[in-house]
């Protein structure tokens, strides 16, 4: 059944202090910057001309001009909503500057054999701070926010600029839709072609073209894929083809009522199967197209954009390399504009590559500052950049990614190391395993991380993080980068992380999940994707053995880690006990007690567990070890998509002989441990539900789980996509939450001591 939209109308904020039950904890995000699709940009054209983004996963953001900082808008959606963090398409009500609408997956529907996901069209009244859904949502319309075209493609929802409550937005599977004020989403007929997706590319209401008798717009562009450029002139009741590109992206309308069109591929100039296409720049003014593509020029397009003030001047970019044509002339001469330092822009992170990749992988939107036109703004695939002064020559461009955090995160380790053997250096705030720049030693949480933890080409991710429970500034991680056969990606720190080198033997597998001893670093257990065998080494990755059950057999491989991007944390250390391992494959509990070399199967969860559940092809599970006891560990699960129900945490005392159901929880994906108040206790974190509470939050029990606290407001902050949960065993009541496109967020109470 579909949820409620009241789950959808609440209050956004990017940090508060809760009271619940005592538990006071302040909630911000590691500073990392950036790391994400930044889809697409919509800037209102009165004041204050509010600047919003849409991304792939991350959800949308709005603009904080004074603070130059953005603000997320959709923080508080939870894991029953995950799906929602990916945004098609926003849009303005010219006439208010507080309305704004987003197209966005919106729920699940559960069946018998099955999950289907379909999307809604969520308003907002003010600026993003609240939500509700217009009621889309019944048609169960496909939204696939990080499918292909996510970057290149254009607005797909608009308001009609004569009467806003009129509202158009082009599905990616479904046609075109149309809603007026509070009457029912109806779907346009009208002689609209169904092709395949990415279908509608945008939609473009003429303001030029005056009203209807009803007082709608009269003529509606829209651009569809593979079919060209579609015109209504009656408001969206009848459509015609009119010619134009016949795979139309991107579309601007001019203030004396030109329409410029980009054309071309995905990412890279590639169409739906794979094949190079080049594009073109086109203008469709008194009834009559005339291709006005820069020449010489053989690409393929994405952002286009029209000067708010002077019908002339036009902005066109290729879809790749920060590549920007300007016209004077309406497009009949072109010039290109000069950028300053390509490899490295203002602002930018330490660790983006200096290639040129970062500002220009993926372009996708640019816009005029209606502000102040001089100011020209782009989104591209690690963040949003901007001049001030796009005439300028060259022209200076700066990242503007200041609290826009859309990394996808792994993992997330803090090495309880206080300072390196034999300096005075701190030890790092964490340690992360991300999605596309590996992953990152942090030594500090408020700024962003110098480099990425290995080199790559292109994009590439760890997919586990392990370190030395006793020897804390031994780590290790397993990953893969983007290339056939998904590339093997491994290090090993002696350094806290400073400084990493590969395992000298790459050969059992890829990514997966890596373990290492409790009290020696040069033990480690390797579990790699795709059913190759879990392997172990005693000499720090020179070569390895595979583990085998008593009876010689191999190890069974998990279907929890079959991918390269499913990462559940299947296997973990003992915390205490030297050479001592846990492996959950299939529902079944392995131990190693030898280093890796023998395992014996522990225990059937989903049929020896009394109130346990059946969670066999459950992804995301999670072995979690007691950093004080030996032998004592959580196994924690979180519910797939298709699981409505969530599980219950469990926990062992015996070295998982035995487990039991922790009854003070009633649902948790996620557990992690944290410095106590006294040594031999640590507190217990989880992400989950207790004490009656319907939603998701964070929990903190200072008491080895029998009583718990609620430390986050899940009205506030719902975590999304998330995906991992660890703690700080340096540092009193300090947290941190990994999530799918949101980056890592970190809470702090009062015994954390930071301010």
């Amino acid at each position: 059944m579909a949820r409620s939209g009241a789950l959808f109308s609440v209050m956004i904020a990017t940090a508060f202090a809760s009271s619940a039950g005592g538990g006071e904890f302040v909630w911000k995000s590691v500073n990392i910057q950036g790391m994400g699709y930044v889809t697409g940009m919509v800037i209102h054209p009165r004041s204050p001309y509010d600047i919003y983004i849409r991304t792939d996963v991350g959800g949308a953001y709005r603009f904080d001009r004074a603070a130059a900082r953005w603000i997320p808008l959709m923080d508080r959606l939870d894991s029953a909503h995950v799906a929602s963090y990916g945004v098609v398409s926003l849009a303005v009500d010219p006439a208010d500057p507080a309305t704004l609408w987003a197209a966005q997956n919106y729920d699940f529907a559960y069946t018998a054999a099955d999950v289907e996901v379909y999307g809604e069209v969520m308003v907002s009244h003010d600026h993003g701070a609240t939500w509700a859904p217009t009621g889309l949502g019944k048609a169960k319309i496909y939204m696939g926010p990080n499918d292909d075209f996510r970057g290149t493609t254009g607005e797909r929802l608009v308001a009609d600029p004569a009467r806003p409550a009129r509202l158009y937005f082009g599905a990616q599977k479904d046609g075109l839709w149309i809603k007026d004020g509070a009457r029912p989403w109806r779907k346009a007929e009208g002689g609209l072609p169904s092709p395949a997706a990415p279908d509608v590319t945008f939609v473009l209401p003429d303001p030029n073209s005056g009203r209807t008798g009803s007082g709608f717009t009269r003529r509606v562009y829209a651009g569809i894929y593979a079919s060209g450029i579609w015109m209504s002139e009656d408001a969206g009741d009848s459509w015609r083809n009119i010619g134009g590109p016949v795979n139309p992206l991107r579309a601007a309308l001019s203030l004396d009522g030109a329409l410029f069109v980009t054309s071309g591929g995905d990412e890279g100039g590639r169409g739906s199967k794979g094949e190079r296409l080049i594009g073109s720049v086109e203008r469709y003014r008194e009834g009559a197209w005339q291709n006005v593509t820069p020449p010489g020029v053989r690409d393929s397009w994405s952002g286009i954009a029209c000067h708010p003030r002077n019908p002339r001047i036009i902005l066109a970019a290729l879809n790749h390399d920060l590549t920007i044509f300007a016209s004077k002339d309406a497009g009949e001469t072109w010039w290109r504009v000069p950028v300053a330092d390509r490899g490295s822009l203002g602002n930018q992170p330490a660790y983006y590559p200096r290639d040129g990749r970062g500002p220009g992988w993926g372009n996708a939107a640019i816009a005029f500052d209606p502000a102040d036109p001089r100011r020209v703004w782009q989104t591209n695939g690690f963040g949003v950049i901007a001049t001030e002064n796009i005439a300028a020559e060259p022209t200076a461009w700066q990242w503007r990614v200041s609290n826009l955090e859309e990394l996808v995160v792994q993992s997330v380790r803090v090495p309880p190391l206080v300072t390196l053997p034999g300096t005075g250096e701190q030890g790092a705030d964490l340690l992360s395993a991300v999605a596309d720049m590996v992953g990152f030693r942090h030594a500090s949480r408020d700024h962003p991380p110098e480099a990425t933890i290995t080199t790559f080409r292109t994009v590439a991710q760890a997919t586990s993080l392990t370190y030395c429970a006793r020897q804390p500034q031994f780590a290790a991680f397993v990953g893969w980068e983007n290339g056939a056969g998904a590339p093997v990606k491994t290090g090993w720190s002696d350094d806290n992380g400073k400084t990493w080198r590969p395992f000298a033997d790459t050969s059992p597998g890829t990514a997966g999940q890596i373990a290492m001893s409790a009290t020696d670093p040069m033990n480690m257990v390797w579990a790699p994707i795709r059913g190759k065998p879990t392997v172990y080494t005693t000499d720090g990755g020179k070569s390895w053995q595979p583990g085998r059950l008593a009876a010689g057999e191999p190890l069974p491989p998990s279907w929890q880690i079959s991918g390269e991007w499913w990462s559940g944390q299947v296997l973990a250390p003992d915390r205490v006990a030297g050479g001592r391992f846990y492996f959950y494959a299939d529902g079944d509990l392995y131990r190693s007690s030898d280093g890796g070399a023998v395992w014996k199967r522990q225990i059937t969860i989903r049929t020896d567990i009394p109130g346990g559940a059946p969670v066999a092809h459950t992804v995301k599970v999670s072995i979690v070890a007691d950093p004080v006891h030996a032998g004592a560990l959580y196994l924690s699960f979180a519910r797939n998509s298709n699981q409505p129900k969530p599980f219950r945490l469990l926990h062992s005392a015996d070295y998982g002989n035995t487990f039991s159901v922790v009854d003070g929880l009633t649902a948790c994906s996620y557990v992690a441990f944290g410095k106590g108040r006294v040594e031999n206790q640590p507190f217990v974190y989880a992400f989950g539900r207790a004490n009656g509470d319907r939603a998701d939050a964070v929990y903190k029990s200072e008491d080895g789980g029998r009583t718990w606290v609620r430390i986050s407001d899940p009205a506030r902050h719902g975590f999304g996509n998330i995906g991992s949960l660890e703690a700080d065993m340096r540092t009193r009541d300090l947290v941190y939450v990994g999530t799918g496109g949101r980056g890592i967020f970190y809470g702090h109470g009062r015994g954390s001591g930071i301010r």
